[in-house]
């Protein structure tokens, strides 16, 4: 049997690409509140599309957005807290931050990915936003 050497550069890079380490989540749950983060889940996907069509987040500013959702409500928000010029976050990294706050954080909270400048979070609160996804806090 033959095999070309191309195909086997292909199949081994595609190995290694699968079997890539993810980096780590680091989590900070909140220990009071409303509760309901799982709720909260059905607004990550939007909201992580929606911060990388804004303009570049400035350091230390946040894009939020606030979802209301049967007598309650949903705040998400991504915080450009390391970096060092305005830019915006990456889409995979603010979807599976804000999964796992969702997952294991009934109250909420925020995470980051390390190495990543952006910090993302979710809390569940009591009433309704002001108005449904809402910018809240000023891009750059």
């Amino acid at each position: 049997m033959y095999l070309d050497r191309d195909m086997l550069n292909s199949a081994f890079l595609a190995l290694a690409v699968v079997s890539a380490p993810k980096e780590k989540l680091n989590l900070n749950c909140l220990t009071s509140g409303r509760g309901g983060a799982s709720e909260c889940s059905r607004f990550i996907n939007n909201f992580c599309q929606e911060s990388i069509r804004v303009h570049p987040i400035a350091v230390g500013a946040t894009f939020s957005r606030c979802y209301n959702i049967g007598g309650f409500s949903c705040v998400l928000h991504a915080k450009n807290a390391r970096g060092h010029h305005p830019t915006l976050p990456n889409e995979s990294n603010c979807e599976r931050v804000l999964d796992a706050v969702a997952s294991g954080c009934p109250m909420g909270g925020r995470g980051n990915v390390d190495g990543n400048t952006f910090e993302f979070s979710l809390n569940p609160n009591k009433g309704s936003c002001l108005q449904d996804a809402t910018l809240d806090s000023s891009c750059s």
